[in-house]
């Protein structure tokens, strides 16, 4: 029998953490959602999920905030950082405090089962008895992106996506 990985989602928007739990929840894994840097560190000191999809930019604080109270409490759950207006600076650091992946808003099913696989990877140390399944889902593989932010929505007739379109 599988497991079904626990995924933290951190995010401010309501409709955003809806549509990413119904993706997660296809792709076989269980979520939940907080909405602040403080629920979060409230939900992280109870037990810690197999992996987190956090944002950058919370009403309390920030993903960078979130990552350095974690590593002062010894949170070690892999991170993948979801964000629609990171800079290359933001990736960077990130990289450097050790993220497990970094997703670019909106993002593709495929795209998402592959950085939660990376996620689980890093913490797992028996890759393969818990993974994400089912893997490639042609019905998941087709959907539409996770749908960008209404933060985000106004901004986006002004800057190019990241196909360089727009």
């Amino acid at each position: 029998m599988k497991i079904r990985p626990m995924i933290l989602i951190i995010d401010d928007e309501p409709a955003y953490t809806r549509a990413v739990e119904r993706m997660l929840d296809r792709l076989g894994c269980a979520s939940e959602s907080v909405h602040t840097v403080a629920e979060a560190q409230l939900r992280l000191s109870r037990a810690a999920p197999d992996a987190i999809l956090l944002d950058l930019t919370l009403p309390d604080g920030t993903g960078h905030s979130l990552m350095r109270w974690m590593r002062d409490a010894a949170i070690a759950t892999p991170v993948v950082v979801a964000s629609g207006n990171g800079t290359v600076d933001d990736v960077v650091v990130f990289l450097q405090e050790g993220i497990a992946d970094y997703l670019q808003k909106p993002f593709r099913p495929n795209e998402l089962a592959a950085a939660i696989d990376r996620a689980l990877g890093v913490r797992d140390p028996h890759p393969g008895q818990r993974d994400v399944a089912p893997r490639r889902d042609p019905e998941v593989d087709r959907e539409a992106p996770v749908p960008r932010p209404a933060s985000l929505r106004s901004s986006a007739s002004r800057a190019p996506n990241r196909r360089g379109e727009g």
